[in-house]
């Protein structure tokens, strides 16, 4: 009997300003230390803009009126801080369209929100993160 991969499902939601992508430092959390933009796993029955809306405002208390969806890629297993990361199927959104700044809703998991140059981003940045900035810069939908 052949052993069928299971995946988990993942959304990335990007924030655009001014050339400018919105970062927050992962901390006490999975790759810790490391830039990543708002995101979370996807939950029984819901569709990925209703998990990217959700998990903007449980991370940074901001209402998205749009998203656009950017890219999606089959992120393999890989190691972190000495950790295995499970393989996941990761989806990019971008929220076109919010008010206010954002703020730091979790900073047990967050060390912060800033807004960094899409030409110069921070060091290190979360692996998922970095894949799908490239396949967003190159304007590509899907890569396995």
């Amino acid at each position: 009997m052949k052993e069928r991969q299971c995946v988990k499902l993942v959304v990335y939601v990007f924030l655009l300003r001014h050339g400018k992508i919105l970062l927050g430092k992962r901390k006490n959390i999975f790759g810790y230390g490391h830039y990543s933009t708002p995101a979370g796993h996807m939950e029984r029955g819901e569709s990925v803009i209703e998990c990217a809306k959700r998990e903007l405002f449980e991370e940074t208390g901001l209402v998205a009126d749009k998203f656009e969806f950017r890219c999606v890629r089959l992120i393999r297993p890989y190691k972190i801080n000495g950790e295995m990361a499970d393989p996941y199927v990761a989806f990019c959104v971008e929220a076109k369209k919010w008010k206010n700044e954002p703020r730091n809703i979790e900073p047990n998991k967050n060390e912060g929100w800033g807004w960094h140059p899409l030409n110069k981003l921070p060091n290190p940045m979360f692996p998922p993160v970095k894949m799908l900035a490239e396949c967003n810069k190159k304007s590509i939908p899907f890569i396995d």
